[in-house]
């Protein structure tokens, strides 16, 4: 290849370094990336590999040290492998291509008649190996194209073995992107070639067919050599991720989050956002659509790049969304508070912290939890048997959620029955982009999936140390010994011998609860108040009172010592299964709990987890009294922060056989003055879709929002 002003490509050769994970030819670069990829030229002219490429190929870093470190720590050539792409462009984009644009991008859209195999070679091959079975493919394929394709194809198969493939690879000059010197390199590993590819920029032209087998059809359609610009390891991406796969309904005012990955040092990930193919907003991993945007489709483009490197062009990805964008169903609830969805002009961090702390708690329904799964994993019927499945199916119901989370603007956000993949897919990405931080935790129980998430805002409080955010398994502060030398929680010894005499409660408590608590103290922003923020989920079964006072009583003790090391205000939020009138809100509310009070004596007494506690000719075996418990004057005293106690927060079944209970509640200590909170549903509004979860209502928990006054609190130690 002779030097000259310009230089002309046929293709491109992309090769890459698999990491040391990737140990065998089965391993799929894209493995993590789930949805329905599509052609990024059709959004945007010069995108995605097979797009052509400007003649010059991308330079990378003179240096070596620089080039080594795209693939992180070097390993041995024998332990890994190398994928190749080739690409050949149809000849009607080849040629008198500017070389001086520094983008990189063609404004030719050829992916539709571009040729293109896939190589998946060990990395201790030698280069010339490789590069004779690129030939020979190349030859294959770009044969099976041509008016002859039946007699090439034969002719290739007859003669396979004694083919011989010439490749040349030469050295580009970094500046002009001429090929300009020879580089004699083909005995060396895939490994050590690719290696050096990192940062020498590379062109590598192959004869793909001898004279003799060209003469037997005198055909000229397939090229006599084949020049290709080379990039090795390039930014890639791996990762495309969204809530549900691309397949979550789109509604306007409700996020779109998508979650990138990449390789080979990609240090950015641009998300370009298109609505029916118009590109609506840049370099975002976050779009929200508009009224305007209904009945339209959504897709991105994403384009990995690697600053002063790699500019990206040519190695975008691009996904579509399966469903358009619907109109917003009606939220009863958001319906019942206009006034808290409406603006506030106090979130900003300018009012500092004189403006009202607004706190939020929601059970928002474990996908696990609405529907059965039945034995063989599939969907076998919906637990509201009123609703049909597309109502509950999260893809719909969850951004409803979301919005609803949203649209009421706290500064705290306490969430129950929350999905580890929801949040990790949803809510901890949309709540980011909309300025909170958080954390998130499963319970501990088998089989479950689902846990708490505690959210606040970042414009109100401080940075938050990850080690400050706590969470603790409620399991794990059961007294199990004898005896406790707590002075002031006296009650831990009467709860550890009821423990030690009761193997089937300590059974219950230490192996089949994984109930947990959340615990952050956030420093109001601007000033030196402090908030504990708790955050909890007590058991559900109704004839278990006794094990949720005593978890209760433990999340108190556990808040007690927390105020130890920082005073502060107390925000005590969650679903406890139980009014404040029964045993644990009791507890709470008036400190203290007598002795068998209600069914505590019954609950104990006659509650198990399986037959093996229950002696089959005396199936009342036990006869124990349940201690009374009480709070110790150290501890602050909590109230309420609603206006007042709501009819129900839950309500299932409809009203003939279904259940309806105030089980959810935001508890503060006296610091912390209540002022406002927002309205409720009637059994009116709710029966007139029969129960909850329905059409109108995304959860089978009401959320409840609230606003107190911090300004009389004192000062943290």
């Amino acid at each position: 290849m002779t030097s000259k002003a310009t230089a002309t490509y046929d293709g491109r050769i992309v090769a890459r370094i698999l990491p040391p994970n990737a140990c065998n030819a089965a391993f799929d670069l894209h493995h993590d990336i789930r949805g329905p990829r599509m052609d990024p030229t059709l959004l945007k002219a010069g995108a995605g590999y097979l797009a052509h490429r400007a003649s010059v190929p991308i330079t990378q870093s003179t240096d070596a040290a620089v080039g080594a470190s795209l693939i992180g720590t070097e390993y041995s050539s024998e332990q890994n492998w190398t994928t190749l792409d080739v690409y050949v462009y149809p000849q009607s984009a080849r040629g008198g291509m500017d070389t001086t644009g520094s983008s990189g991008e063609s404004s030719s859209v050829v992916a539709a008649t571009a040729t293109h195999i896939h190589m998946q070679r060990h990395s201790s091959e030698t280069l010339e190996k490789t590069l004779a079975r690129m030939g020979l493919s190349l030859f294959k394929k770009l044969s099976e194209s041509t008016k002859h394709c039946h007699k090439r194809t034969r002719a290739y198969k007859a003669r396979n073995t004694q083919l011989s493939c010439n490749a040349t690879i030469w050295k580009v000059d970094p500046e002009s992107g001429v090929p300009t010197t020879p580089w004699d390199c083909q005995s060396l590993t895939n490994y050590d070639a690719w290696s050096e590819a990192r940062y020498t920029p590379l062109a590598i032209q192959i004869s793909l067919v001898d004279v003799e087998l060209s003469e037997m059809d005198g055909s000229s359609s397939v090229p006599q050599t084949l020049t290709f610009a080379v990039e090795s390891c390039p930014p890639t991406v791996t990762t495309v991720r969204t809530f549900s796969d691309w397949e979550s309904y789109l509604y306007p005012s409700v996020p779109i989050v998508v979650q990138t990955e990449t390789m080979y040092k990609s240090d950015q990930c641009m998300v370009d956002w298109y609505v029916n193919g118009q590109l609506l907003q840049s370099n975002s991993h976050s779009y929200t659509p508009t009224e305007a945007d209904l009945g339209k489709s959504v897709a991105i483009l994403v384009t990995p790049i690697r600053k002063g490197q790699h500019d990206g062009a040519g190695c975008q990805e691009a996904y579509q969304f399966s469903t358009l964008v619907q109109p917003l169903p009606e939220n009863l609830i958001l319906s019942l508070r206009p006034k808290w969805i409406a603006p506030r002009c106090d979130r900003s961090s300018g009012e500092a912290s004189g403006a009202p702390l607004r706190i939020m708690t929601y059970n928002v329904l474990a996908d696990q939890n609405a529907f059965d799964f039945g034995v063989s994993g599939k969907v076998a019927h919906s637990y509201a048997e009123y609703l049909t499945p597309q109502v509950l199916k999260r893809e719909r119901r969850l951004p409803l959620i979301l919005h609803e989370i949203l649209a009421h603007q706290a500064d705290v956000v306490c969430l129950q029955e929350v999905d580890e993949y929801v949040y990790e897919t949803l809510f901890k990405s949309a709540l980011r982009y909309a300025g909170y931080d958080g954390f998130f935790t499963s319970k501990e129980n088998e089989g479950s999936r689902e846990g708490c998430a505690t959210f606040w805002l970042t414009t109100r409080f401080d940075p938050v140390p990850e080690s400050n955010k706590k969470s603790h398994l409620i399991r794990d502060m059961f007294p199990f010994e004898s005896k406790t030398d707590d002075q002031e929680w006296t009650a831990l010894n009467d709860i550890a011998g009821l423990l030690g005499k009761r193997r089937d409660l300590r059974y219950i408590v230490a192996a089949k609860l994984g109930h947990i608590l959340h615990l952050v103290p956030l420093q109001v922003k601007g000033d030196t108040k402090t908030i504990w923020v708790a955050n909890t989920h007590l058991f559900y079964h109704p004839d278990a009172s006794h094990i949720r006072l005593m978890q209760m009583y433990l999340i108190c003790r556990e808040l007690s010592e927390s105020l130890k090391t920082k005073d502060g205000g107390i925000v005590l939020c969650g679903d406890m299964n139980s009014s404040l009138t029964n045993s644990p809100g009791k507890l709470l509310i008036d400190r203290i709990v007598p002795k068998n009070f209600r069914n505590l004596r019954t609950d104990l007494n006659g509650f198990r987890w399986s037959r093996q506690w229950r002696q089959p000719d005396s199936p009342n075996a036990f006869d124990d009294d349940f201690p009374s418990l009480s709070l110790p004057d150290s501890f602050p005293i909590l109230r309420s922060a609603l206006s007042e106690t709501p009819a129900f927060t839950h309500f299932i079944g409809g009203l003939e056989r279904g259940f309806r209970g105030t089980l959810d509640h935001i508890l503060v200590s006296p610091d912390l003055i209540p002022l406002k909170s927002g309205p409720m549903p009637s059994m009116r509004d709710v029966t007139r879709d029969t129960a909850m979860p329905s059409e109108r209502i995304p959860s089978d928990h009401v959320s409840l929002i609230c606003e107190v006054d911090m300004t009389k609190m004192s000062s943290s130690r």
